[in-house]
């Protein structure tokens, strides 16, 4: 994962001690799971962006994502992806621990970076996450002349997760979505009054 560039070190300190507390604290099982583990790695820092709904709808994509913070990856002793957190950046570019996620979307990312890595072939432009929460989307994208974007599973069915779009194709595929979603949220405004 050669393309990752390196996050503050403000950023991995707040993950770090935001994780500290939440193994020393949380009763959920599969969090004391985590204690577990005799090594517990920060790997993969990246920046992390959103986009809103509005930006999809009007026909805009990387322009509009907006930086949140940096996004780990959390390994075990073998290297294996155990979770994802994220660090949520201030308005003074300090970071405090904007959570943990033990879901599918660790070993989404290791396999979307495969592709964008065979994709590259040993480019060194950095590759950052974009998530389209509206859309339940998230994407690799790795920033340079062509943006590339790589879907990170789980997926909606209408993305492909082996394959590298562009940010026009991407936008094609997900503006009508974006439209339709804003028109039934704005039909049940109306009609909920």
């Amino acid at each position: 994962m050669s393309q990752f560039v390196g996050a503050p070190k403000e950023a991995i300190q707040a993950v770090t001690v935001g994780l500290q507390s939440l193994l020393a604290t949380s009763p959920q099982r599969d969090i004391q799971a985590m204690k577990s583990q005799r090594e517990l790695r920060i790997a993969a820092g990246h920046k992390a962006f959103v986009v809103e709904l509005s930006a999809i709808a009007e026909g805009q994509l990387l322009s509009r994502a907006q930086f949140l913070g940096w996004r780990f990856l959390m390994l075990d002793e073998k290297g294996q992806v155990l979770a994802t957190a994220q660090a949520t950046a201030g308005p003074q570019s300090e970071y405090s621990f904007g959570g943990l996620s033990r879901g599918p979307d660790g070993e989404g990312t290791v396999n979307a970076v495969r592709i964008v890595e065979q994709k590259a072939q040993a480019t060194s432009a950095p590759v950052n996450f974009v998530a389209i929460p509206a859309l339940y989307v998230s994407l690799l994208w790795e920033q340079g002349a062509d943006n590339s974007l790589v879907a990170v599973a789980p997926i909606p069915s209408f993305l492909n997760p082996d394959r590298v779009y562009s940010e026009d194709e991407l936008i094609k595929i997900l503006r009508p979505r974006a439209i339709a979603r804003l028109e039934s949220a704005d039909h049940d405004l109306r009609t909920n009054r």
